[in-house]
């Protein structure tokens, strides 16, 4: 085909629509190794977590972080949830929405999402994107094999993506929405053909005016360009919380996306050791647990969840989640993780 510029790339939105019903909280289990986001030569390499966006006030006792939605895809028929929807289970990757292929070019994954909270400052969406099996980036010529994640009309090229390459890590920001990626590992063969495969973590900061209405939509793309051979896309471990902004320990949506890392939250009169376990905030109530965890930590997102929910098995330096019962009492040592 005709060759083509990295320019060149089409960020005009697929057609097609897919209306599903309210989203809730998945109990599928998640067995899968550590999580985190990754990148190409697209946006400019970086390091460091993304920050959370604090714009918008709340009431009194908001939570920095609620989960609104987790999805793993180790039970069968939790793919419902999408139009264009398949499920696949491979060892090395446990269940995944997917694979996709270059016969799916017209068949992309989407998904609507009901009833986020108006009032978030922010919201948090965190997913898995797997590079299956032959991945040639721009050695074809023409277009490239590529991935994009869609959110409403917003259309992100996450990267470009070759299995002879580990894409690192990179942070970019498009149409208003921050984004990370990061390789959790060098390109390795995990499962299915005997071609190299490689595992990315993808973090998107969503402002509010993406959820007016408190929907949001989702469209996964796995593109691929004079490819056609086995490769594949997958989508796994998608995350959705909605970010309050709760006062002291917020970090200020007026600085620029370099400023907001942990390292900018954290005072540089001298360097200290942080709190990273709270043994003696169980039995605490919600609000106590948060407040003492953000003044003795600044660099974490605390993030609530009820007891007994299913999490991701990765373990993250900017995050503590805390566990509280039907009275919102904490259950369980919060700590960092």
């Amino acid at each position: 085909g005709a060759t083509s510029s990295p320019a060149a790339i089409s960020t005009a939105r697929p057609t097609g629509d897919g209306t599903k019903r309210p989203t809730g909280i998945s109990t599928s289990k998640s067995t899968k190794g550590t999580k985190s986001p990754a990148a190409t030569s697209n946006p400019v390499p970086t390091r460091g977590p993304i920050g959370i966006l604090s714009a918008r006030p709340t009431p009194a006792g908001c939570v920095p972080s609620t989960l609104f939605s987790i999805e793993t895809f180790e039970e069968s028929g939790s793919e419902s949830d999408w139009r264009f929807g398949k499920r696949t289970v491979e060892p090395g990757f446990g269940g995944f929405l997917g694979g996709y292929t270059s016969l799916d070019r017209y068949r992309l994954p989407f998904r609507l999402y009901r009833g986020i909270d108006r009032r978030a400052a922010s919201v948090k969406i965190e997913m898995e994107f797997y590079e299956i099996d032959g991945w040639v980036g721009r050695r074809l010529g023409g277009e490239p094999d590529c991935a994009f994640v869609t959110i409403n009309d917003c259309r992100i090229l996450v990267g470009v993506f070759d299995s002879t390459q580990d894409e690192g890590s990179a942070r970019d920001e498009t149409q208003g929405i921050r984004w990370g990626r990061r390789s959790q590992e060098i390109p390795r063969q995990i499962g299915f053909n005997t071609a190299l495969d490689q595992k990315h973590s993808l973090t998107f900061i969503v402002p509010p005016e993406y959820y007016a209405d408190g929907r949001l939509t989702l469209k996964l793309e796995a593109q691929f360009g004079a490819n056609d051979e086995s490769a594949m896309g997958g989508w796994d471990n998608i995350e959705i919380y909605e970010i309050h902004n709760c006062g002291s320990g917020s970090i200020s949506s007026s600085a620029s996306p370099a400023a907001i890392t942990a390292s900018s939250a954290r005072p540089t009169s001298k360097p200290t050791t942080l709190k990273s376990r709270w043994p003696e905030l169980v039995g605490k109530t919600r609000s106590e647990v948060v407040a003492t965890i953000e003044r003795e930590n600044s660099t974490v997102t605390v993030v609530v969840l009820p007891q007994g929910s299913f999490v991701t098995a990765d373990y993250r330096l900017d995050r503590v989640r805390v566990f509280v019962d039907e009275n919102g009492i904490c259950v369980s040592e919060p700590r960092v993780g």
